[in-house]
């Protein structure tokens, strides 16, 4: 209910996301963001936007247009993600080295 806090944010996320890509830090990895206020709800809810967003680039090739890339919703990123990203990262380019890339 705090108009000024609310406006904070809104400055703190265009400086961060200007035009509404997806976050990533400099080294590639996805920026961590707060699970507050998510629940099974909010995952539910997610989903289904998800998946309204596939039927409807479905839609569109069915009708022989090229449809939009489907871009999912953001969900929040833990501290456990991040790591599994970098195990990802490092064990991808690990074979790759060993292939000679």
């Amino acid at each position: 209910m705090d108009e000024g806090l609310a406006n904070h944010i809104l400055d703190v996320r265009e400086v961060q996301d200007p035009h509404g890509e997806e976050k990533v830090s400099s080294d590639g990895l996805p920026l961590m963001t707060s699970s507050a206020g998510y629940s099974i709800d909010s995952y539910l809810l997610l989903s289904v936007c998800d998946l309204l967003q596939q039927l409807i680039t479905t839609l569109i090739a069915v009708n022989g247009t090229s449809p939009p890339r489907v871009k999912p919703m953001q969900r929040p990123v833990s501290a456990l993600d991040r790591a599994k990203a970098t195990r990802e990262r490092s064990a991808v380019d690990e074979t790759l080295a060993d292939l000679g890339f």
